[in-house]
């Protein structure tokens, strides 16, 4: 059954293959992310970040067969996507995955920002629960950081624009 990963919106053939360590600058430019199918690892995903990009290096080679089923049947907006886009996706997810546990359990907000083409362009962590997040703090945020047309927060579930009213202003 199809899945549609959270984080960054890129649909799977299933759950069963993730990220499930990672080491990586902060920035996500250089990583080195354990791949584990159905929670055992069967290799690693690197990002040297020298401009080489993103390549799975499999514990045997047997490994290789599910991944690239797995990368094959992704897609994005229902079209497929290339094996680096699926790696530095499933890092991702895990990297933000662990960002917005991590905020749900001390009661923070974790916002995005988009640009006007639709790229992520900004996190920003805010130290009020999704709930409590009012339309003076979108106005504040919006102010602070003008190149951001859109703002997403992270409810505990799903990204959701807080105020959709007001996305032209945030």
């Amino acid at each position: 059954m199809p899945v549609v990963l959270p984080h960054t919106g890129l649909t799977v053939p299933h759950g069963d293959l993730a990220v499930t360590a990672l080491d990586a600058l902060s920035d996500l430019s250089a990583y080195d992310a354990v791949l584990s199918l159905k929670g055992h690892p069967i290799g690693s995903i690197v990002d040297q970040g020298r401009g080489g990009g993103a390549h799975f290096w499999p514990l045997t080679p047997a490994h290789l067969e599910p991944v690239h089923a797995f990368v094959t049947a992704a897609r994005r907006g229902g079209e497929p996507v290339t094996d680096e886009e699926v790696y530095d996706d499933l890092v991702r997810e895990y990297d933000m995955e662990r960002l917005t546990q991590r905020a749900n359990h001390l009661q923070q907000t974790v916002a995005r920002g988009f640009s006007s083409g639709g790229s992520i362009i900004t996190f920003v962590i805010l130290n009020r629960p999704p709930g409590r997040f009012t339309r003076s703090a979108a106005r504040q945020l919006a102010a602070e950081t003008p190149q951001v047309t859109l703002w997403e927060i992270w409810t505990g579930e799903q990204w959701a624009a807080p105020f959709p009213g007001l996305a032209a202003t945030l």
